[in-house]
């Protein structure tokens, strides 16, 4: 729900205005579902690529790569949380799920990174 306001608001802010946006929408990212992660994560590869400012282009590189760390650090912390329910013999299911689902979105997330480097 709040996704699609971000979404519907983007276009009101230029210039130096949309650090203001992009930093409260990144905040934002955090909490949403992976879906939305890259929705977002493609919403600042736009910016990255087509804003002629060079402060807010830099921004949004910066933005993508924060998200890339992000989904590298949730990779490791499940590979660890994996690895210790195996060696306790525990029901690992739902924990290779999660651990499918961010490498993917990392992936996602790593080739828009690398299309604005």
């Amino acid at each position: 729900e709040n996704h699609v306001y971000f979404n519907s608001i983007k276009d009101e802010f230029s210039g130096f205005e949309r650090f203001g946006y992009m930093n409260l929408y990144g905040t934002f990212l955090k909490r949403c579902t992976d879906e939305n992660v890259i929705l977002g994560a493609e919403y600042f590869k736009e910016t990255a690529k087509n804003e002629s400012n060079p402060y807010v282009k830099t921004f949004a590189q910066r933005a993508l790569k924060s998200m890339l760390t992000r989904y590298k650090e949730l990779e490791t912390t499940y590979t660890d949380e994996l690895s210790k329910a195996k060696t306790e013999n525990k029901n690992t299911e739902v924990l290779e799920n999660k651990l499918n689902k961010t490498k993917l979105t990392k992936e996602k997330i790593k080739s828009l990174y690398d299309s604005v480097k």
